[in-house]
């Protein structure tokens, strides 16, 4: 009998611990990133396209704020955003917010993150995973055709 006593104390405690995880993990995905003020927030798919149409060229980065690769992206984003601002209109949209679904499936974003470069409101090109300031930057001139 103290045996099962004892197993079952052990699948509590593994169950609690489980649901403590799940509770992080949920934080998490809804925790707010650090953005500068050249950085837009984007919430659903409204917002998406008024973003995408407002602005002659927009790069918006889709990312997960538990994503080990966004969260070392995420900064480098905001500085290259930075150098660019005003001539660009940058944005982020987080994949985990329910409110982002719809656009997230229509733009088809498996792989995280994703950069996506928008002229006059049309998808112009993509990259998916990390890139240093100085790929950032590269991907960012040719695909604009801008040089600073």
């Amino acid at each position: 009998m103290s045996e099962n006593k004892e197993i079952e104390t052990l699948l509590e405690k593994i169950i609690e611990k489980l649901i403590d995880s799940l509770k992080r993990e949920r934080e998490e995905a809804t925790k707010k990133i650090t953005l500068v003020k050249e950085v837009k927030e984007i919430i659903g798919r409204e917002s998406f396209e008024e973003f995408i149409k407002s602005n002659k060229i927009t790069i918006v980065c889709f990312y997960s704020p538990r994503c080990p690769a966004c969260k070392r992206y995420l900064p480098i984003f905001n500085n290259v955003a930075k150098k660019f601002f005003p001539k660009i209109a940058f944005g982020v949209l987080n994949i985990k917010d329910p409110r982002n679904r719809e656009v997230v499936l229509d733009k088809e974003v498996f792989i995280i993150p994703t950069t996506t470069i928008y002229i006059d409101g049309k998808e112009i090109t993509k990259k998916t995973g990390y890139m240093n300031e100085e790929e950032l930057t590269l991907f960012i001139k040719i695909n604009t055709k801008l040089i600073s």
